[in-house]
This record gives C-alpha cells, structure tokens and sequence, in this order.
C-alpha cells in the first residue's frame, strides 16, 4: 500500500509541474515571444542551476538555503514588477 501513495503523490506532483511549466509557456508566448520547446531548453532560462548526483547533508542545506534566498530575490522583483503593472493599468482605466 505505501508504494501506491507514493506513487500517486509523485503523479500530483509530477502534473503540478507540468500544468505551472504550461502556464509560463503560455505567458511567454502572450509577450510575444517563443517558449522552450522542451524541459532542457526551459531549464537553461533558470538563474538557478540543477545540481547532479547526490549531495551530502550540508552541502544540500548550503544549496537550498542559496535557492531559498534566490526564490526571495525573485518574488521580490516579481512583486515589483506586478506593482508597475498594475498602476500602470490603473492609469490607462
């Protein structure tokens, strides 16, 4: 039985995935530009790197915390962004 729930967590999450990788193509292509035809292409956008093999305990700490504090960086320029955006609708309303 624990085979199947897992199972079926990794497919929810694998669809998760798939579905919010469509949704940025579909944004990308609504700016006028062409979106990544495939995973790798998509992934080399990314200002965070994939990491290969396995890493000891606090190396993968070390990087998650890095990938924490990007993920910080970018919400904040995204809400910066969203901000311009939306006064810049507002004045056009």
């Amino acid at each position: 039985m624990p085979c199947i729930i897992m199972f079926d967590t990794q497919y929810k999450q694998y669809n998760e995935f798939a579905l919010a990788v469509d949704l940025v193509a579909e944004r990308i292509r609504s700016l006028g530009f062409t979106a990544p035809g495939n995973y790798s292409e998509f992934a080399s956008h990314s200002s965070i790197r994939e990491t290969s093999g396995a890493p000891e305990a606090k190396e993968m700490i070390q990087l998650l915390v890095k990938v924490r504090k990007r993920l910080s960086v970018l919400h904040d320029q995204f809400l910066q962004w969203l901000k311009r955006r939306l006064m810049k609708q507002l004045r056009i309303y």
